[in-house]
């Protein structure tokens, strides 16, 4: 019997118990065994670079969205065709955001497929925040807005702001997106020719965003998961994040009967949108039967059960149709996907993300260690030289 190679980010012992069950049914359908990689998050690229370096390993992969461009780049995966992509459903059977990150600047070709979506928004508890006397429609509304906002709800609870402060975070750069395209600022030009998180506009949206870090809890290193645990017990009142925050929250053992006071709202500026896409290998000998496991994988009833699982959001269209218009909660998800953008699909993408949250994990750490620090010298103090050797790289 033929094997397909599955690679995949790491999941939860429930979720990958399930996700094998699932995959040895889809085997005993089409007389295919199948094997499922797992990395974390923070091993997987390394992973992925290597099997595209070398050639060898899984047939098809879970890549994220930003990364995809990196792998093209190496020659490493195979496009796909539309009487392909029409047999996995079609173009317009995926949400238009998801779709977007499927292909490389200008060029209309499909390298992968939709796989799971992320977004980041907002997430407060109502009854702090009205007891402020806060309204979140207007002041959670921009970057000034909200600064005064945070700073109004630090009188009455000793941490109204957090973000992660783990330096292994890689979700910086995510988390920032949304400040600096508020401000009209980017990380790259368009054509991906030129680095740009040095301009005047991109600056003035990172420092709104620092300047948030003088709210953030000290002492405690903040994992993402120390940051939900502080955040489902109300010791925090709003933090930026992902979709998997609900699915965490109504799965606490007390934090579930809080729902109701759980409120989501966009970020200052246009939301990233994020996620993960399918991709083919190139050096892959089971073409036919890797597309098959795709669609099976992106099918409505799989990306419903995928989403309830794992917190990240489906990305077939049907599948929001069925099951989230009951929700306030992922109505403003699904609004934030449709006003949301990703990052700049361009060149060496990559490479220039895996720098830029080194280099906000710097800024952090140095802001956390000297309260007084000046936010935007901090920030030019690490992001000037990055910008000056990615320059160099790029033009080389």
């Amino acid at each position: 019997m033929p094997t397909i190679e599955l690679l995949t980010a790491a999941f939860e012992p429930d979720t990958n118990a399930w996700l094998q069950q699932t995959l040895s049914q889809f085997g005993l359908m089409n007389r295919i065994k199948t094997e499922n990689i797992q990395y974390s998050w923070e091993q997987i690229w390394r992973e992925l670079v290597n099997i595209g370096i070398y050639r060898r390993g899984p047939d098809l992969a879970e890549v994220g969205t930003s990364w995809m461009e990196s792998l093209v780049e190496m020659n490493a995966i195979r496009p796909i065709a539309k009487k392909e992509i029409d047999a996995i459903g079609g173009t317009a059977s995926f949400v238009p955001s998801a779709w977007k990150s499927t292909s490389i600047g200008d060029d209309h070709q499909v390298w992968g497929i939709p796989f799971r979506a992320d977004v980041r928004v907002i997430f407060y508890w109502k009854d702090i925040v009205e007891k402020a006397g806060i309204i979140p429609e207007s002041d959670f509304s921009s970057a000034e807005a909200l600064h005064r906002t945070i700073k109004t709800l630090k009188s009455s609870i000793h941490y109204p702001w957090a973000t992660s402060t783990d330096i292994g975070n890689h979700n910086p750069v995510y988390d920032v997106a949304s400040w600096v395209w508020a401000r009209g600022g980017d990380f790259t030009s368009i054509d991906g020719k030129s680095i740009t998180f040095t301009c005047p506009e991109a600056i003035a949206g990172l420092t709104d965003f620092f300047s948030l870090r003088q709210f953030v809890p000290s002492g405690v290193t903040l994992t993402n998961a120390k940051l939900l645990e502080m955040f489902a017990r109300q010791e925090i009142a709003a933090f930026i994040g992902g979709p998997w925050t609900l699915t965490h929250l109504q799965n606490h053992p007390t934090a579930h009967a809080l729902m109701p006071l759980l409120g989501i709202t966009l970020p200052p500026g246009p939301p990233f949108v994020g996620g993960s896409v399918l991709v083919v290998w190139d050096h892959s000998r089971m073409v036919k039967e890797a597309l098959e496991l795709v669609r099976f994988l992106c099918a409505p009833d799989f990306q419903t059960q995928l989403s309830s699982r794992t917190g990240l959001l489906p990305v077939r269209i049907e599948s929001w149709a069925e099951t989230m218009p009951q929700s306030q909660h992922y109505q403003v998800l699904n609004n934030a996907l449709s006003l949301g953008r990703p990052m700049p699909m361009v060149r060496l993408w990559g490479m220039i993300e895996e720098k830029l949250t080194i280099a906000f994990n710097q800024v952090q750490t140095t802001l956390d260690e000297n309260p007084g620090a000046d936010v935007e010298k901090t920030i030019r103090l690490y992001l000037t030289p990055l910008a000056d050797r990615l320059t160099n790289i790029m033009s080389g």
